[in-house]
Formats: structure tokens, sequence, C-alpha cells
């Protein structure tokens, strides 16, 4: 369940809802890969971007830019809603 402005919106069983983004970074190890491509894989509408240079704990290093994928990604969501 996500809080939203407008009400909660929820995932229902069918997988309709609004989408997720994965967010590995570039130069993430194979173990952050490997369960990020498996999951955008297996979750209907499920986009996978990458921040440039970032490893694992990216919030720390490259903010900004997950931050920038991150209001996108809300962005289109909240269109499609």
């Amino acid at each position: 369940m996500i809080d939203d402005p407008r009400g909660p919106i929820d995932y229902d069983e069918t997988g309709q809802g609004p989408t997720v983004v994965l967010v590995p970074g570039s130069c993430s190890t194979g173990a952050a890969w490997r369960p990020m491509m498996l999951l955008g894989r297996s979750i209907p509408g499920a986009t996978i971007a990458t921040v440039p240079g970032a490893t694992h704990f990216m919030i720390a290093t490259h903010a900004s830019e997950l931050a920038g994928l991150i209001a996108s990604h809300l962005g289109h969501a909240m269109q499609a809603a």
C-alpha cells in the first residue's frame, strides 16, 4: 500500500496498480544486479534504471541522480493513475 494525497494506492493480486522502478547502480555487484533483473522480469510494468557510477548505497553518493529518477517515475505513475 502506498500513501498518496489522493488516497491509498494498493497493488491487487492481478498486478494492476502503479509500476515500480528498480535502480541498481552501474557499479553495483552481481549480487545486487541479479535480484533487480529477476524482479524486473517478474513484476508487470517494472522498469530498471541505472545510476551511472553508483554502487549499492547510491543514496549517499548519487542522491540527486537517484532523486531525479524517483521524481520522474512518480510523475509517470501519477499521470497514469
